[in-house]
């Protein structure tokens, strides 16, 4: 595996596993694993940042993991090849 494919997929894991803190940040408190109520700003502020540094990796992604039309539900276009001309929503 080349290094920028690992960079990527380290910035994938570390999405994946801040929207699960996100997700159970109420129990992390109540069970005082978490005492300082900035991590959820900190953890919303890296979200963004890691979404930005893998916004020119997003076709790649897409194509890579190829989800089904209806989930990815593109106004760009769908999995068969034709582009949507964006002006008009016409499938040329």
């Amino acid at each position: 595996m080349d290094g920028k494919c690992k960079q990527v997929l380290d910035k994938l894991l570390l999405v994946h596993t801040l929207k699960f803190i996100e997700e159970y940040l109420a129990l992390f408190f109540e069970g005082n694993y978490i005492t300082n109520g900035s991590v959820s700003l900190w953890i919303q502020n890296r979200l963004l940042d890691l979404c930005a540094e893998l916004r020119n990796e997003a076709a790649a992604l897409v194509d890579v993991f190829a989800p089904p039309d209806h989930i990815l539900n593109s106004v760009l276009g769908v999995s068969d090849g034709k582009v949507i001309d964006s002006d008009i929503f016409i499938r040329k």
